[in-house]
């Protein structure tokens, strides 16, 4: 499986230049509307544009349109009961989701912060398999949004593991 998700990912860099330049400009609209001005919230509000960018130039750009047809999957745990391939695939969609968790917090506030990550990562996901499913480029699959999600939960715990504390924080 670990052979699977390495391939997958060396195959998945040659859409970083184009997610990035598809970022730059998503994440310096997040920075515009940023309510609050310090240099930290506009930080991760640009780090969370510029990974939307390059989690929909993966999602989409990768695949070809028509390549999946009308397919939706809504049976949960079902693509790990296919093959090892497509539990790579799973592992990969919680990977990809975990910077998410990470940034997320970082530009759109420190309160409540898996709740919030949980609901911001679940209308992601939903609504990247939602236009996968209108575009045709994916498959509507609950799995992905399931491990979508959980990847982002778990960049939020991350953040809270890591974060920097400030002094009447210890």
């Amino acid at each position: 499986m670990i052979d699977y998700i390495i391939k997958d990912m060396i195959a998945m860099a040659r859409y970083l230049p184009a997610g990035v330049l598809l970022g730059v400009p998503l994440g310096l609209v997040c920075c515009t509307f940023s309510k609050n001005r310090t240099s930290g919230t506009r930080t991760g509000r640009f780090l969370f544009g510029v990974f939307l960018g390059i989690i929909l130039t993966v999602t989409f750009f990768s695949r070809e349109i028509g390549s999946a047809g009308e397919m939706i999957d809504l049976n949960l745990f079902s693509t790990w009961k296919i093959n090892t391939r497509n539990r790579a695939y799973l592992v990969e969609n919680l990977l990809l989701f975990l910077p998410f968790g990470l940034f997320y917090p970082m530009g759109y506030g420190k309160k409540h912060i898996l709740w919030n990550v949980f609901l911001a990562g679940s209308v992601t996901s939903l609504g990247i398999e939602l236009l996968q499913l209108i575009t045709k480029r994916g498959i509507f699959q609950l799995d992905d949004i399931l491990t979508n999600v959980c990847g982002a939960v778990a960049g939020g715990l991350f953040f809270l593991l890591f974060r920097p504390r400030r002094k009447k924080d210890a």
